[in-house]
């Protein structure tokens, strides 16, 4: 045979089955795009000038990497249901004379073909897009610093080298499953029924148990470090559980609807129910799917959206000030340089100071002895043997700091403190530490210079004492300082003028004293960038990731659907046979489409309810404390994809009517003809 005519076969083969072709390659396309944006980001040189910028980098590379992943087991679960699709059609070529190396011939160049048209125009997308989609991270990022969009050809090689190895991979998979396979067995594979599935109890019980310990995990999991290392276990035992429940499950519900008598003996219901149970083997793991895909959808964008939304709360409460200045030993030369320091940049930034305190403050850690909390041991804490819903920070400060920087002039004896906690349920009027014993004479909650980024998982106290000299023998004694050693100072400023201006100033400020010894400084607006690094780079990747899980699961929904349809094209003809309207067809259609297609939607928002929780405190460690804010994200999510859900919906139900419809038709028309 001339090997001439193999390429002309192979592009009449693609045109001829576009409605399955065109979907699988968009979505490559769209990966292929996604996949070289991101890599190409990943090694832009002028990223690493910002601070923050090798955080920002590695999460580029991060999601570039999750995305070729995904590509590699998206295209082959794709690839998988066009070769259903065309095994009739091989089986009939090699019928009609094409030997194995024929159709290895003619597949090779479909190979071909697809993925030249799809790396061209994927790239092509990928190059027009570059620039804005960088100028999109610029955006989201709120960077004040000029860089430009490059480009560079290795980011080209990896994404054609990679998606080249994909396609190579699935090309030899297609002629191993095509060679092993008789013309026989081609003809009828696209045929092949399946025995109606039995409900087997042991993998129900198996995947409520997986299901149910995933959800054990997430619910009763209080401590962030724990849930950081309990949440992919978690994860991977709900997967396994809406597999195998939805394998087992959904025929349990089949067969239950199936025994109602009042519901299955009604037309729609009854052809609906009947060609769902003998299907639901292959229709299981697609319905798994759509929901495992709509979690991931539900969990990345509601995450990344609220830490990105947030990003100013979670800034005021891990940075209370505008600049924080910290001497561990107060000299009169580093006193100085301060003063100097910031009076010259305050008239060289037309910057005022708003509020000042100047003040003495210890911080130790402690555990709880007991549940109330009003006995603590102090020292250093093992994290990785506690608890960290055991432990409480503590903010010591001397009574003079305190009535100076609130106004008040309370005044306490030795063995009295004053006490607030973060803890609402601690009602104690004593507090032990480490054997000291403490009358609680009142509270200090008007103190606004703690450090509160931990309180949605660590308790935070703030102790007033009588004396200065207690709060250092407390910091010689734990914190391991030299007997000599004084209080550390703590100068904070909060700042007023031309926002521009405020950065600029904190930003030289943080330069200048950052290189003196001795002093310690942070600025919320020079951390700002870092910042934005991380949750605004966290927040890119969320929007890419999630829209190609969204791709991906509307791609697994309409070859569902279209799978159906031709599946179920034989039956309904055989309906309209013997007396069954079109009317009635639809009506069924629609009953069948439904009763399984929402199914994912409601079990993924049952996923995201249990789930909540843990994710709560993995944010905690992201100093994400607005819980209302991420559970506002969480909804609204949910709502749009709901939205989105249905709309597709709509779509491939009409796929599944037109494809089912046109086969009725054309039976009706050579009905007509062979009558006349």
């Amino acid at each position: 045979m001339n090997r001439s005519y193999f390429p002309k076969l192979a592009a009449t083969n693609l045109k001829k089955n576009s409605q399955t072709y065109i979907p699988y390659m968009l979505t490559c396309i769209f990966a292929i795009a996604m996949f070289f944006i991101l890599d190409s980001f990943g090694k832009n040189d002028g990223l690493l000038t910002i601070r923050g910028g090798a955080t920002l980098i590695a999460i580029l590379h991060f999601g570039a990497i999750v995305i070729g992943i995904f590509s590699v087991i998206l295209l082959f679960y794709t690839n998988s249901f066009l070769m259903k699709r065309r095994k009739k059609e091989i089986g009939l070529y090699n019928i009609l004379g094409m030997e194995k190396k024929h159709l290895a011939y003619m597949m090779a160049y479909e190979t071909l073909f697809t993925f030249g048209i799809c790396l061209l125009c994927g790239l092509g997308i990928g190059l027009l897009l570059n620039k804005l989609m960088f100028l999109l991270l610029l955006r989201i990022l709120q960077f004040n610093v000029r860089m430009t969009c490059q480009f560079h050809f290795s980011a080209l090689v990896n994404t054609a080298l990679l998606f080249a190895g994909i396609f190579i991979f699935m090309l030899l998979y297609n002629l191993l499953e095509i060679r092993l396979a008789k013309p026989v067995e081609l003809l009828s594979a696209e045929k092949k029924g399946e025995k109606e599935p039995k409900a087997k109890l042991f993998s129900m019980i198996l995947g409520v148990l997986c299901l149910a310990s995933g959800y054990f995990i997430a619910v009763t999991t209080d401590d962030p470090f724990s849930a950081i290392n309990l949440f992919f276990f978690a994860i991977l035992l709900v997967i396994c559980g809406t597999y195998l429940l939805f394998t087992t499950g959904s025929i349990a519900l089949l067969n239950a609807l199936k025994r109602n008598k009042n519901y299955y003996y009604k037309t729609e219901h009854f052809i609906s129910v009947s060609s769902l149970i003998y299907r639901m083997k292959q229709n299981a793991v697609g319905l798994a799917s759509i929901c495992i895909l709509s979690t991931a959808v539900l969990l990345i964008l509601s995450t990344t959206i609220s830490t990105y939304w947030g990003m100013e709360d979670i800034l005021k409460t891990r940075y209370p000030a505008d600049i924080s200045i910290t001497l561990e030993n107060l000299t009169p030369e580093n006193l100085n340089t301060i003063d100097e320091v910031l009076s010259t940049n305050f008239a060289a930034y037309d910057v005022t100071t708003e509020k000042e305190n100047t003040f003495h403050q210890v911080f130790l850690l402690s555990k709880k002895e007991d549940p109330t909390g009003s006995k603590l041991k102090l020292g250093n804490i093992d994290f990785s043997n506690e608890k960290m819903s055991d432990c409480c920070a503590l903010y010591l400060f001397p009574l003079e700091d305190y009535n100076q920087m609130t106004g008040n002039n309370v005044s306490l004896a030795a063995n009295e403190i004053l006490f607030s906690s973060s803890n609402r349920d601690f009602s104690a009027k004593t507090l032990n530490l480490s054997g000291d014993a403490y009358k609680i004479a009142g509270e200090c909650s008007d103190l606004q210079v703690i450090d509160a980024s931990d309180t949605s998982f660590m308790d935070v106290a703030c102790i007033v004492f009588s004396d200065a000299s207690q709060v250092l023998d407390y910091d010689i004694h734990y914190n391991g300082k030299a007997e000599d050693a004084s209080l550390p100072t703590y100068i904070q400023l909060d700042l007023s003028g031309d926002k521009q201006n405020i950065h600029n100033f904190s930003t030289t400020v943080f330069d200048t004293l950052n290189a003196v010894d001795g002093i310690d400084i942070e600025s919320r607006e020079e951390t700002k960038e870092s910042f934005f690094a991380l949750y605004g780079t966290l927040f890119f990747i969320g929007i890419f990731l999630g829209a190609l899980f969204l791709g991906a699961t509307v791609l697994i929904i309409y070859y569902k659907q279209i799978s159906e349809g031709f599946d179920d094209r034989e039956r309904f003809i055989l309906m309209e046979k013997v007396g069954l309207s079109k009317a009635e067809i639809k009506k069924t259609i629609h009953s069948q489409v439904l009763k399984v297609f929402f199914l994912p939607l409601i079990m993924a928002v049952i996923h995201i309810a249990f789930a909540f929780k843990m994710m709560v405190q993995v944010l905690a460690l992201l100093s994400m404390s607005n819980i209302q804010l991420f559970l506002l994200c969480t909804v609204v999510t949910i709502l749009i994809f709901a939205v989105i859900y249905a709309l597709v919906y709509e779509m491939t139900a009409k796929t599944y009517y037109k494809i089912v419809n046109y086969e009725i038709i054309s039976y009706l028309s050579e009905k007509s003809v062979f009558i006349r």
